[in-house]
């Protein structure tokens, strides 16, 4: 009989649009948002998609909560009141600003997918994110990829400094050598020149669990080691246990010497990070963007070393994804007034 009683509360709380629990987050219980992740894991445990899917859906539906909706963030929002209407006029062009065409393409079908379970279990009787031309309308979505990204260089010592300490230089090495994910999580300790402060980048972990080859042939490159994370680097295989050595002699192995998984990065060390440092949670690959800035801003590389450096396939693909950092840093640059100094003026 409670089971049944617990039953009749639970369906109530769906169907009672007065008592839903608000959008919230994939992390907050009780949440509609948080219920449709626990479904997606669910069908994970069946085998009808991937861990990492279910994980990239929570991490992109986190970055959409905090979208504005009406004034308010669409987590706060109720799932009831969001219309198709408001979805076109506040939602679409913030997602357009949300990264490059495929990204932005991804993290809508995830918002369609959360919609999608709510008309599936009666929640809603239409999805508000389904539109006549859904294919079109980020069809000429060119927005830098950095637009989002505009307290990074503010936000993301805080949030090193508030990191938790299992995780912390996990997150400093990401930070300032600009290593893709699955690149740092292959790092080995033969991977390392302390004398030479050089990173040989030469493999990765991919989303599948196996090791191969950096994402393009342009990845495999030398990494310059900031003396500051080479002490840092020194201390921690000093310190590293047999245990974690023994496997694959990885710089960030889990605990009993295997690949890492960055997903377990992401929810114990990064995203509590931002909650600490009282800032916007952030992706782990901003990290890799913040080390962008850092090149372009306080280093001043040219863009074609910056390209070389984050491992990129061509100069072209830099450009598209840094050319409004990169125009600004040529607006600071002051090169009339430097070429004045030269030729003897003031």
């Amino acid at each position: 009989m409670e089971m049944c009683q617990e039953q009749a509360a639970e369906k109530k709380q769906w169907t009672d649009r007065n008592d839903t629990p608000l959008f919230g987050s994939p992390d907050e219980p009780g949440t509609f948002c948080h219920a449709f992740i626990e479904d997606e894991i669910n069908r994970a445990r069946t085998g009808y998609l991937a861990q990492h899917e279910v994980d990239a859906k929570a991490c992109a539906l986190r970055q959409l909560g905090a979208l504005n909706y009406a004034g308010q963030k669409l987590r706060d929002v109720k799932i009831g009141d969001v219309t198709r209407g408001k979805v076109r006029e506040d939602i679409v062009n913030q997602v357009r600003r949300m990264g490059s065409r495929a990204t932005v393409k991804r993290k809508w079908l995830y918002l369609k997918q959360l919609f999608a379970y709510a008309v599936e279990i009666e929640r809603l009787n239409a999805n508000p994110c389904l539109f006549a031309k859904d294919a079109k309308l980020f069809l000429n979505n060119e927005e830098p990829v950095t637009d989002h990204l505009v307290n990074l260089d503010v936000d993301v010592p805080k949030i090193l400094a508030a990191a938790p300490e299992r995780y912390k230089l996990a997150m400093t090495f990401a930070a300032y050598t600009g290593l893709r994910a699955g690149e740092q999580l292959a790092v080995t300790w033969d991977d390392i020149e302390y004398e030479a402060l050089n990173i040989s980048v030469t493999k990765a972990v991919k989303k599948s669990g196996e090791v191969g080859a950096p994402k393009s042939k342009h990845g495999k490159r030398d990494v310059e080691l900031p003396k500051h994370l080479a002490e840092l680097l020194r201390l921690w295989e000093l310190q590293q246990s047999p245990k974690e050595r023994q496997k694959h002699n990885l710089v960030f192995p889990t605990m009993h010497g295997d690949y890492a998984d960055v997903n377990t990065w992401r929810r114990r060390g990064l995203l509590p990070a931002c909650k600490a440092a009282g800032v916007e949670p952030i992706r782990w690959h901003d990290l890799r963007h913040y080390y962008a800035s850092l090149l372009i801003f306080e280093v001043k590389h040219s863009p074609q070393e910056i390209s070389r450096m984050m491992g990129h396939h061509d100069f072209s693909f830099t450009s598209k994804q840094y050319g409004h950092w990169l125009e600004k840093a040529r607006d600071k640059s002051k090169v009339g007034d430097k070429i004045s100094a030269i030729m003897g003026g003031e």
